[in-house]
């Protein structure tokens, strides 16, 4: 198809030719934007990490206060006195209750940032600090009429929890680590 013969105008193939040029410019703002967002929602991804590792780590030392305070192996006393002592337990369910995570409101409207196995690292740590508040409330309503075995379980059942909300906090601050060490060179 020519554009012009014998000097003639060929306005169908001119029209054909400038739709293609158009095509090619809206592709290429389109690729550019693309780009370009991407771009910005991995700065932003990398900037609301950074945000986020600070509750999680206060998080994290509250949780090693909370069982060096109540469960470590210099206090074998505590861990006694919890068995025996109501008042203890009930104790022990004020002390719990200062652990948090507050995370920051841009992570509630901007989870879509993360990646699923970042998101779902957060919320395992959620899962396991509030499972622990909850078994450590369970415990603290045990009467002393309760049977020593089942005291003794729920005790060791906090202590158990207490590892896995530990490990579950420091695998969401790695990932938040990771995305903030990895956002600005992948991607």
């Amino acid at each position: 198809m020519w554009l012009c013969t014998d000097w003639k105008i060929d306005w169908t193939a001119i029209s054909a030719v400038a739709t293609a040029t158009a095509a090619l410019i809206a592709l290429s703002v389109w690729i550019y934007d693309k780009y370009q967002r991407k771009r910005e929602r991995s700065a932003s991804a990398k900037l609301l990490a950074q945000i986020m590792k600070t509750p999680i780590g206060d998080t994290r030392i509250q949780l090693a206060k909370f069982r060096c305070d109540n469960f470590s192996p210099e206090q074998t006393g505590t861990n006694i006195r919890l068995l025996i002592d109501e008042n203890a337990r009930k104790k022990l369910v004020e002390k719990v209750s200062v652990i948090t995570i507050n995370l920051p409101s841009q992570f509630l409207d901007k989870a879509d940032f993360f990646s699923e196995a970042v998101n779902n690292e957060l919320a395992n740590a959620f899962f396991h600090v509030n499972s622990l508040k909850q078994i450590v409330m369970l415990t603290g309503d045990l009467s002393n009429s309760e049977t020593a075995d089942n005291i003794k379980n729920h005790v060791g059942s906090v202590i158990q929890k207490i590892k896995q909300a530990e490990e579950a906090t420091q695998n969401a601050l790695d990932a938040l680590v990771n995305v903030t060490a990895s956002s600005g060179r992948k991607k």
